[in-house]
């Protein structure tokens, strides 16, 4: 059930946002090709990618920055982190497939595409420019809400499935409604 299974999915109203941008999301995902192991480690648990010191210390290098952690670079970190990520992290035909020039999202329950659907921030410039493919305008984030949320605003809810006895539970204590069994 989408109630139980997508329950903590945000639902996200998103807009285009105008950033100038110092460089390119095309040639930071070139030049952070050289950042390799040892300059970056990936946390399972939040799967987000941190530079190590090492990594600080090469991308100042590379991108003439004097201090990537300072405010002004906050924006240059946020596209390496991301395209190190792109790079590394995500994978082609498990993550997202490339469809008709663009990048379509695989649903994680589902396995099926999610179109309509990107990754946040800069991921999805990222992983454009990981496959060559024309960078789309980044979406800001306007307002989102979790699906379990979402679903309890409304005053009166019902459905039909043949899966919610196992879930029995769970509708009761998330949404509070009860589940009968109709015989069949």
């Amino acid at each position: 059930s989408i109630l139980i299974d997508e329950a903590r999915i945000p639902l996200v109203i998103a807009g285009d946002v105008a950033v100038h941008e110092d460089e390119s999301t095309a040639d930071v995902y070139e030049k952070t090709k050289a950042l390799g192991e040892g300059d970056f480690e990936f946390d399972e648990e939040s799967r987000n990618v941190y530079l190590t010191d090492s990594g600080s210390d090469k991308a100042e290098r590379i991108f003439s920055a004097k201090n990537i952690y300072s405010e002004k670079n906050a924006n240059l970190l946020a596209k390496i982190t991301a395209c190190i990520k792109a790079r590394e992290i995500l994978k082609e035909d498990k993550d997202y497939i490339v469809r008709d020039g663009k990048i379509v999202l695989i649903d994680e329950f589902t396995g099926r595409a999610a179109v309509g659907r990107v990754f946040p921030g800069e991921l999805q410039p990222a992983c454009e420019a990981k496959h060559g493919l024309k960078i789309t305008s980044r979406g800001r984030i306007m307002g989102n809400i979790a699906l379990q949320y979402f679903a309890r605003l409304y005053p009166k809810m019902s459905g039909m499935t043949g899966t919610a006895e196992p879930a029995r539970e769970e509708f009761e204590k998330i949404y509070g409604i009860l589940t009968e069994i109709i015989p069949t």
